[in-house]
């Protein structure tokens, strides 16, 4: 039973060896480069995650296609965080990753661009803090008040560069296009992407 549980698994799964899901995602997490274990690939996965997010912070709608791209790639990320790397044909070693949430990943993951976009938005238009101004009250005191309307929530990281992101973010869209490129993985039908949007509900 043990083996035919196995044997179901894999076939619902895609192994992929380590070396290509790092190359995925280099360019937010620079480290992978010479550490290509699990736990390494999984943070760049979650920084991907992360970034993606923050460009689709401020979107009041943002649709079941990003919805469901947030969850595939919260997916991986979990998946990649517990994974036991093993060999494979050709002595590399992989993981196995849920054949659905590459499946959505691939239908999906041209969201990123807007998340670049926004990205650069927020780099141009909006502060890592408040503008503080001064000015004289009714009785001819001097005042100093703060105005955070243009401040980047701290959730949404003010320090960071968020143009340097946007640039990272189209640079893992580049390597996902030869990544799905070389795979007869396609894309996930309507049905799945807007299963997978209704997860997000649990994640609010």
């Amino acid at each position: 039973m043990k083996f035919l549980k196995n044997l179901f698994n894999r076939q619902q799964s895609e192994f992929v060896k380590l070396s290509d899901l790092a190359a995925l995602i280099t360019p937010v997490h620079i480290e992978a480069l010479i550490d290509n274990s699990p736990a390494s690939v999984a943070k760049g996965f979650s920084e991907l995650t992360e970034w993606s997010r923050i460009g689709f912070d401020a979107e009041s709608k943002k649709g079941p296609l990003y919805e469901a791209m947030n969850i595939a790639l919260r997916s991986l990320t979990t998946t990649l965080e517990n994974a036991t790397p093993i060999n494979g044909k050709d002595g590399q070693p992989g993981v196995y990753l849920r054949r659905d949430d590459l499946r959505v990943l691939r239908a999906s993951y041209d969201q990123m661009y807007e998340s670049a976009h926004n990205l650069r938005l927020i780099s141009q238009h909006m502060q890592p803090g408040p503008t503080v101004y001064d000015f004289t009250d009714r009785q001819g005191q001097r005042r100093r008040a703060m105005d955070f309307s243009r401040t980047i929530p701290i959730y949404n990281r003010p320090n960071a560069n968020h143009a340097l992101a946007a640039e990272q973010v189209e640079d893992c869209i580049r390597n996902l296009d030869a990544f799905f490129g070389k795979r007869s993985i396609r894309p996930a039908n309507d049905a799945t992407i807007h299963r997978y949007a209704d997860m997000q509900k649990f994640f609010r």
